[in-house]
C-alpha cells in the first residue's frame, strides 16, 4: 500500500486537507509546544518550563473519505507570552510579579497539537507548562509535565498563570491539551512562585503517549527533530511542536458489473502458480511517472480558527506580601478586597484579565492607576497620608482612615467590578454606574500616568491623600447611579 508522508512545523496557521478517495489510515506521531521559562530575582536566574508532550498511533480515515482533516501544530511559550494552537488548545500567559520590586514572572504555557477530522478531535499533544518565577527570597518551580485539568471554560485551554500584588514573583501558565492544564500559585512574599501543569493528550486507538521528562521531550523517535518541544530554559522560549502525518492510501478503481460499478479493492498477478498483491502502479505524464493509486494531498492553510490571546483564568493563589503594589488589574484594591473577603474569585480573576489587557494596551493609564490606588490600599493598611489630623491618636486614627478607604473602595469597586466583568466576557449583566466610573477613572489614570513618574514606594504626601479624598467622593455618588 503505497504511502504519503508530509512533516508539519509550527507556522501560526491551521492545515487542512480533504481525505482522499483510497485512503485507509493516518499514522501520526506528534509533539506539543514547550513551556516557556519564567524571569528571576536575586534568588535565581528563572525556572524551565515543561516539554511539549508526544503522542503516536493510528486513525481508520476509511469511512472519512471526502471530510477534511484539520491539524494544528502548537507553538512554544515564549518567556511570558503563551503558546499559540487551534482555537481554544492554547497556553496561558505567564503570571505578573507584583510591581513593588523585580521578582521574576511566570512562563507562559505551550499549545497543544491537534489533529481534528470534520469536527471531532482525533489526537492531541499537551503543551507545557511555564515555569514558576524566582524572588528575592527563594527560587520558584519549573514547569510540571503532568496535567491538572482546568475547571474553566473551555476546558482545552490552559490557564493563565496566578499573579502577585506586591513584591514576589508570578506562577507559571498551563499548557492547552485534551484537558488544559492548571496555573501554579503566586507566593506568600517575595519568594518564588510554582510551574504551571501542562496539557493532558488524547490518543486514538492502540496509540502511545510519553509527557517528557522536566524540559526534554520523548526524543526517541525517528521522526524527531532537534529543539522540537523542548521547555525553555530561563526567560527564555521553549521549542515549538512538530507534526508528522503518514498517509496509507490504497487503489480506488472500479468496474462494471451487471451495470452496477463496484470498487476494485485489490488486483493481483499470478507468479510460479501463486496469487501476489500489486502495490503500485505508476503511469508516466510529461516525463513523470505518477502514481495510479493515489491523486496526492492538497494542504491549503488558513489562519481561521487558530490562535488564543489569553488563557482561561488563573485558579491558582495569587501572590501577596513582600511589599505594597499591585499586579494584573484593578489589583492593588481589588486584591486587597479579595483578601479581605469582599470580592469573589470570579470577578478577582477576571480583574486579572482586564489588568493584562490595560498594561499592553494602555500603560499610562495602568500605571497612574497603580500611582493613585497604592494611597487607598495603604490606608486599607493602616498606612498611607494621615488626612484625619484631627485626631490625635495615631492608632485610632490609622483605624478610622481604614474604615473610610474600605467603605469607600467596597462601594465603587462593586459596580466597577460588574461592569469590568461584562467587559472581559465573565457576566452577562452591565452596570451603567460601573461604566461611568471606569471612563472616569481611567482617564484620571492617564493623565497621573503621563506625568507623575511611578514609584513603588509608599506615599505619605497629604496633597496626594486630599486629591483621594475628592476623586472617590465623586465616584462615591457616581457609584449611586442606578
Amino acid at each position: 500500500m503505497p504511502t504519503i508522508i508530509q512533516t508539519f512545523t509550527y507556522t501560526g496557521t491551521a492545515q487542512q486537507v480533504v481525505i482522499p478517495a483510497g485512503a485507509s489510515s493516518v499514522d501520526f506521531h506528534i509533539w506539543g509546544g514547550g513551556g516557556g521559562g519564567s524571569t528571576g530575582d536575586r534568588a535565581g536566574p528563572g525556572r524551565s518550563g515543561a516539554a511539549g508532550h508526544y503522542v503516536t498511533g493510528s486513525i481508520d480515515v476509511s469511512s472519512h473519505v471526502g471530510e477534511t482533516l484539520t491539524l494544528g501544530v502548537g507553538g512554544s511559550a515564549s518567556g511570558k507570552s503563551n503558546g499559540r494552537g487551534l482555537t481554544g488548545y492554547s497556553g496561558g500567559i505567564g503570571g505578573n510579579s507584583g510591581p513593588s520590586g523585580s521578582s521574576g514572572s511566570g512562563g507562559g504555557g505551550g499549545a497543544a497539537t491537534v489533529i481534528r477530522i470534520g469536527a471531532v478531535d482525533a489526537a492531541i499533544a499537551g503543551g507545557g507548562g511555564g515555569g514558576g518565577g524566582d524572588g528575592q527570597h527563594s527560587t520558584g518551580t519549573d514547569g510540571i509535565n503532568s496535567n491538572d485539568p482546568t475547571l474553566a471554560t473551555p476546558g482545552t485551554l490552559g490557564e493563565n498563570g496566578a499573579s502577585h500584588s506586591g513584591d514576589g514573583a508570578g506562577a507559571g501558565a498551563g499548557g492547552g491539551g485534551a484537558d488544559g492544564g492548571r496555573s501554579g500559585d503566586g507566593p506568600g512574599g517575595d519568594d518564588g512562585a510554582t510551574g504551571g501543569k501542562s496539557g493532558s493528550n488524547l490518543i486514538s486507538g492502540a496509540g502511545a503517549e510519553d509527557n517528557g521528562s522536566g524540559a526534554t521531550p520523548y526524543t526517541a523517535s525517528s521522526y524527531y527533530q532537534p529543539g522540537t518541544a523542548v521547555g525553555g530554559t530561563a526567560g527564555s522560549a521553549g521549542g515549538n511542536g512538530l507534526a508528522i502525518l503518514i498517509f496509507n492510501i490504497s487503489v480506488e478503481s472500479k468496474v462494471k458489473v451487471s451495470n452496477a460499478w463496484k470498487s476494485i479493492t485489490a488486483i493481483k498477478f499470478k507468479k510460479n502458480g501463486v496469487w501476489k498483491d500489486i502495490v503500485g502502479a505508476y503511469v508516466k505524464i510529461n516525463g513523470v511517472w505518477k502514481a495510479l493509486f493515489n491523486s496526492g494531498l492538497n494542504f491549503s492553510s488558513t489562519a481561521a480558527g487558530f490562535g488564543d490571546a489569553t488563557g482561561n483564568p488563573s485558579s491558582g493563589t495569587p501572590g501577596s506580601g513582600g511589599g505594597g503594589g499591585g499586579g494584573g488589574g484593578c489589583c492593588i484594591i481589588c486584591t486587597k478586597l479579595y483578601e479581605l473577603g469582599y470580592l469573589s474569585k470570579e470577578i478577582y480573576q477576571a480583574d486579572e484579565m482586564f489588568g493584562h489587557w490595560l498594561r499592553q494596551n494602555d500603560p499610562n493609564a495602568y500605571y497612574g492607576y497603580l500611582k493613585w490606588a497604592r494611597v487607598v490600599v495603604d490606608w486599607m493598611s493602616l498606612e498611607g497620608p494621615q488626612c484625619m489630623f484631627w485626631i490625635r491618636n495615631k492608632k485610632l486614627r490609622g483605624e478610622r482612615q481604614k474604615e473610610m478607604a474600605i467603605r469607600w473602595a467596597r462601594r465603587i469597586a462593586t459596580p466597577w467590578a460588574q461592569h469590568m466583568a461584562y467587559k472581559m466576557g465573565v457576566l452577562k449583566e452591565d452596570s451603567r454606574a460601573g461604566r461611568w466610573i471606569m471612563n472616569i477613572g481611567i482617564t484620571v489614570s492617564k493623565l497621573i500616568g503621563k506625568f507623575i513618574k511611578h514609584s513603588d514606594k509608599p506615599s505619605k504626601n497629604l496633597t496626594l491623600g486630599y486629591a483621594m479624598w475628592g476623586i472617590f467622593s465623586i465616584l462615591y455618588l457616581v457609584a449611586g447611579l442606578k
